[in-house]
């Protein structure tokens, strides 16, 4: 399910719009919550198809503490920089969507 999933996001994002020849225009969106101590992040795109936004959910995880190479936390996890580090490891490191807690 995952893998069709990524394969049919990238084949919309690599077909272009028959208006403008270009692929079509995105923007990513990320939105965090605090729920009893606990920080989560939400990441999607919203995607312009055929001239209608389309809002695609990618991860909603809760986001860990950052660690050193000891295991020593670096950042705690509701930080702006551990959330801007989440936020680039789900869209380039291809996180799947998890609806709960992260691994």
């Amino acid at each position: 399910m995952y893998r069709v999933l990524i394969d049919s996001i990238g084949r919309l994002l690599d077909t272009p719009d028959p208006a403008t020849g270009m692929r079509p225009a995105f923007a990513i969106v990320a939105d965090k919550a605090t729920n009893a101590r606990q920080t989560g992040q939400m990441v999607g795109l919203i995607v312009l198809v055929r001239g209608v936004k389309v809002a695609l959910l990618l991860a909603i995880d809760v986001v860990r503490a950052a660690l050193s190479e000891v295991g020593e936390a670096t950042l705690a996890p509701g930080s702006g920089k551990n959330l801007a580090l989440h936020l680039v490891a789900t869209l380039v490191g291809g996180k799947s969507l998890k609806l709960g807690v992260a691994a």
